[in-house]
């Protein structure tokens, strides 16, 4: 089964701490694992001896009951072999003993991923992980790297018992909510709560277990509610009040914080200081030159992010322009789709901790593997036009479009959708993102001059230019070209007509700007970003205000 570009599962092992852990946490995913030919083991660590409070109740009584339940529940999803460890339920302890129990079942089912708790002690802001799942998350990723890996770590389990030191691809931790990797268990979500229903000694009237769809779920289901604000950068405000406009973003509900690297700071040592202000918001380069680093160290500087803000990581990378690329950075800015490809694959195959062997025309690299195990990142493609787009569609897990106006995104819609069905993705997969420049404000006009010289700056950059040629604004553009590269900037700045500011940002009173905004969530926009902007008197109010209108929890 093809996961995604960089991980193929034909077999899977799941570790969890108790009897009906697993279909709790992963049952609709292991039977749709199952129904495309994966094979699934499980293995379980405790003899589930505490569960009950019935004072009748004995501990042996009790496991014999729970290792009946766990066996009928395992058939119910395809399951093809359970161990169970027999540690004591509530009593378990990562020491020696079991992390050797643990490395010695992963080095024998040898397989491509395995899934497990998280070792979060607090989940979702709310919910108290068992300490038991904590102590097992924990082991199985110290088992991962080093118990079950090195042959030098428990050398008795190779050389007495043949169980030879194995890495799985990737590890799959479990969440509470919403979480950065889902599986559609539409069609098995029946059997999920068939193998529940086995579990009749802990769950009460089982057989009134029904599907409530959670939140997050109706969020990746109706993507046009996914609202993101992006830092504004251009403001040039101390980078200690990016921190503050990203922690406040997150108390109003919005979904992402979007931090683009052009000449401010550096994204990700940015995005690592927001980590460790915020618990719940995305954190999303948007996005960065992808000739600037090298695909290695864009791995584990997302990977380093996700360690301070598991499963927040969003890595936007785009090919910027020559001026950027070249002059700026001195590097030669050639191939940039072929570029931004062969630095995707690499950068996924670091991630899932794959030691690296790639030769291209543009990268290389050999024997590398990165230590940290991130949860799944995923990456977005800043794209404006056609090939781009429909490459995003092919590779990429969303897109973020730039300076466009609503009535131009449902055709660039078109081509990711197109380069998805050729590469036989679900298009419906692709997040579709967009920024939007807005600026809340009894006049606008400040503003709305600013962006008009933006707006003509980007007049010279082919891509840009092509960009706003298909969006319908060619003899405009045609004549701030002219003059442009006729040394007139201000004929170029007047050439831009009020039309064309207003269609591609959102400018003015709460309610012209909502109208706005709304046009391009009507157009296909499924993660709306809102980008505040100012150049009033007072940046700071108005970046406050704009950033205080649109929140979702208002």
């Amino acid at each position: 089964m093809k996961f995604d570009d960089a991980l193929e599962i034909n077999s899977a092992l799941a570790i969890y701490a108790h009897p009906d852990d697993n279909e709790w946490n992963s049952g609709g995913t292991i039977a749709s694992w199952v129904r495309q030919g994966v094979e699934v083991n499980l293995v379980l660590v405790t003899n589930g001896a505490s569960g009950s409070s019935d004072p009748e109740m004995t501990r042996e009584k009790l496991k014999e009951i729970r290792m009946v339940e766990q066996r009928q529940a395992a058939d119910v999803l395809g399951v093809k072999e359970v161990v169970m460890l027999g540690f004591e339920d509530g009593y378990l302890y990562p020491d020696l003993e079991l992390r050797k129990a643990v490395a010695r079942e992963i080095r024998r089912f040898r397989p491509d991923v395995v899934l497990t708790h998280s070792t979060e002690r607090l989940m979702a802001d709310f919910y108290a992980n068992h300490p038991d799942h904590i102590a097992v998350g924990e082991v199985v990723l110290r088992s991962i790297n080093p118990d079950a890996s090195s042959g030098l770590m428990f050398p008795e389990l190779w050389k007495e018992e043949g169980f030879e030191p194995f890495l799985p691809n990737a590890v799959f931790i479990g969440t509470f909510g919403f979480g950065p990797v889902f599986t559609d268990i539409t069609e098995t979500v029946d059997q999920k709560i068939e193998a529940l229903k086995h579990h009749r000694s802990q769950v009460q009237s089982p057989d009134e277990i029904e599907v409530v769809p959670h939140p997050s779920h109706q969020r990746r289901v109706t993507m046009e509610q996914r609202t993101g604000l992006t830092l504004p950068l251009q403001q040039f405000f101390p980078a200690p009040a990016y921190v503050d406009i990203a922690a406040r973003a997150e108390e109003l509900g919005y979904d992402s914080a979007w931090i683009p690297e052009v000449a401010g700071p550096d994204a990700f040592s940015l995005m690592t200081a927001i980590a460790a202000r915020t618990k719940r918001i995305l954190l999303a380069s948007g996005v960065i030159p992808v000739q600037i680093r090298t695909p290695v160290v864009y791995a584990f500087s997302a990977a380093t992010v996700d360690a301070f803000a598991p499963g927040r990581v969003i890595l936007g990378l785009g090919t910027s322009s020559p001026i950027i690329v070249g002059k700026w950075h001195g590097l030669p800015y050639e191939q940039p789709l072929a570029t931004l490809r062969e630095a995707t694959q690499v950068i996924r195959g670091v991630l899932a901790m794959q030691k690296t062997d790639f030769s291209g025309a543009r990268y290389s690299s050999h024997g590398f593997r990165m230590p940290l195990l991130p949860q799944r990142i995923p990456i977005y493609f800043g794209a404006l036009n056609d090939k781009m787009l429909r490459l995003a569609g092919e590779i990429a897990d969303g897109v973020l479009m730039n300076w466009v106006p609503a009535h131009a995104i449902p055709e660039k819609i078109k081509q990711v959708r197109a380069g998805a069905e050729a590469a036989g993705r679900d298009p419906d997969e692709v997040d579709i993102a967009c920024y939007v420049r807005t600026c809340v404000a009894d006049d606008p006009a400040p503003t709305r001059e600013h962006l008009r010289r933006e707006l003509t700056g980007y007049v010279p950059v082919p891509t840009y230019r092509n960009q706003f040629l298909t969006a319908g604004y060619t003899d405009e553009v045609t004549r701030a070209l002219g003059r442009w590269e006729a040394g007139d900037r201000k004929g170029a700045v007047a050439e831009i007509p009020d039309r064309m500011v207003e269609e591609i940002n959102a400018l003015g009173s709460p309610e012209v700007c909502r109208t706005r905004l709304q046009a391009f969530r009507d157009a296909g926009v499924s993660h709306l970003i809102v980008a505040p902007w100012s150049a009033g008197q007072d940046p700071a109010a108005e970046v406050a205000t704009t950033v205080d209108t649109f929140a979702p929890n208002r």
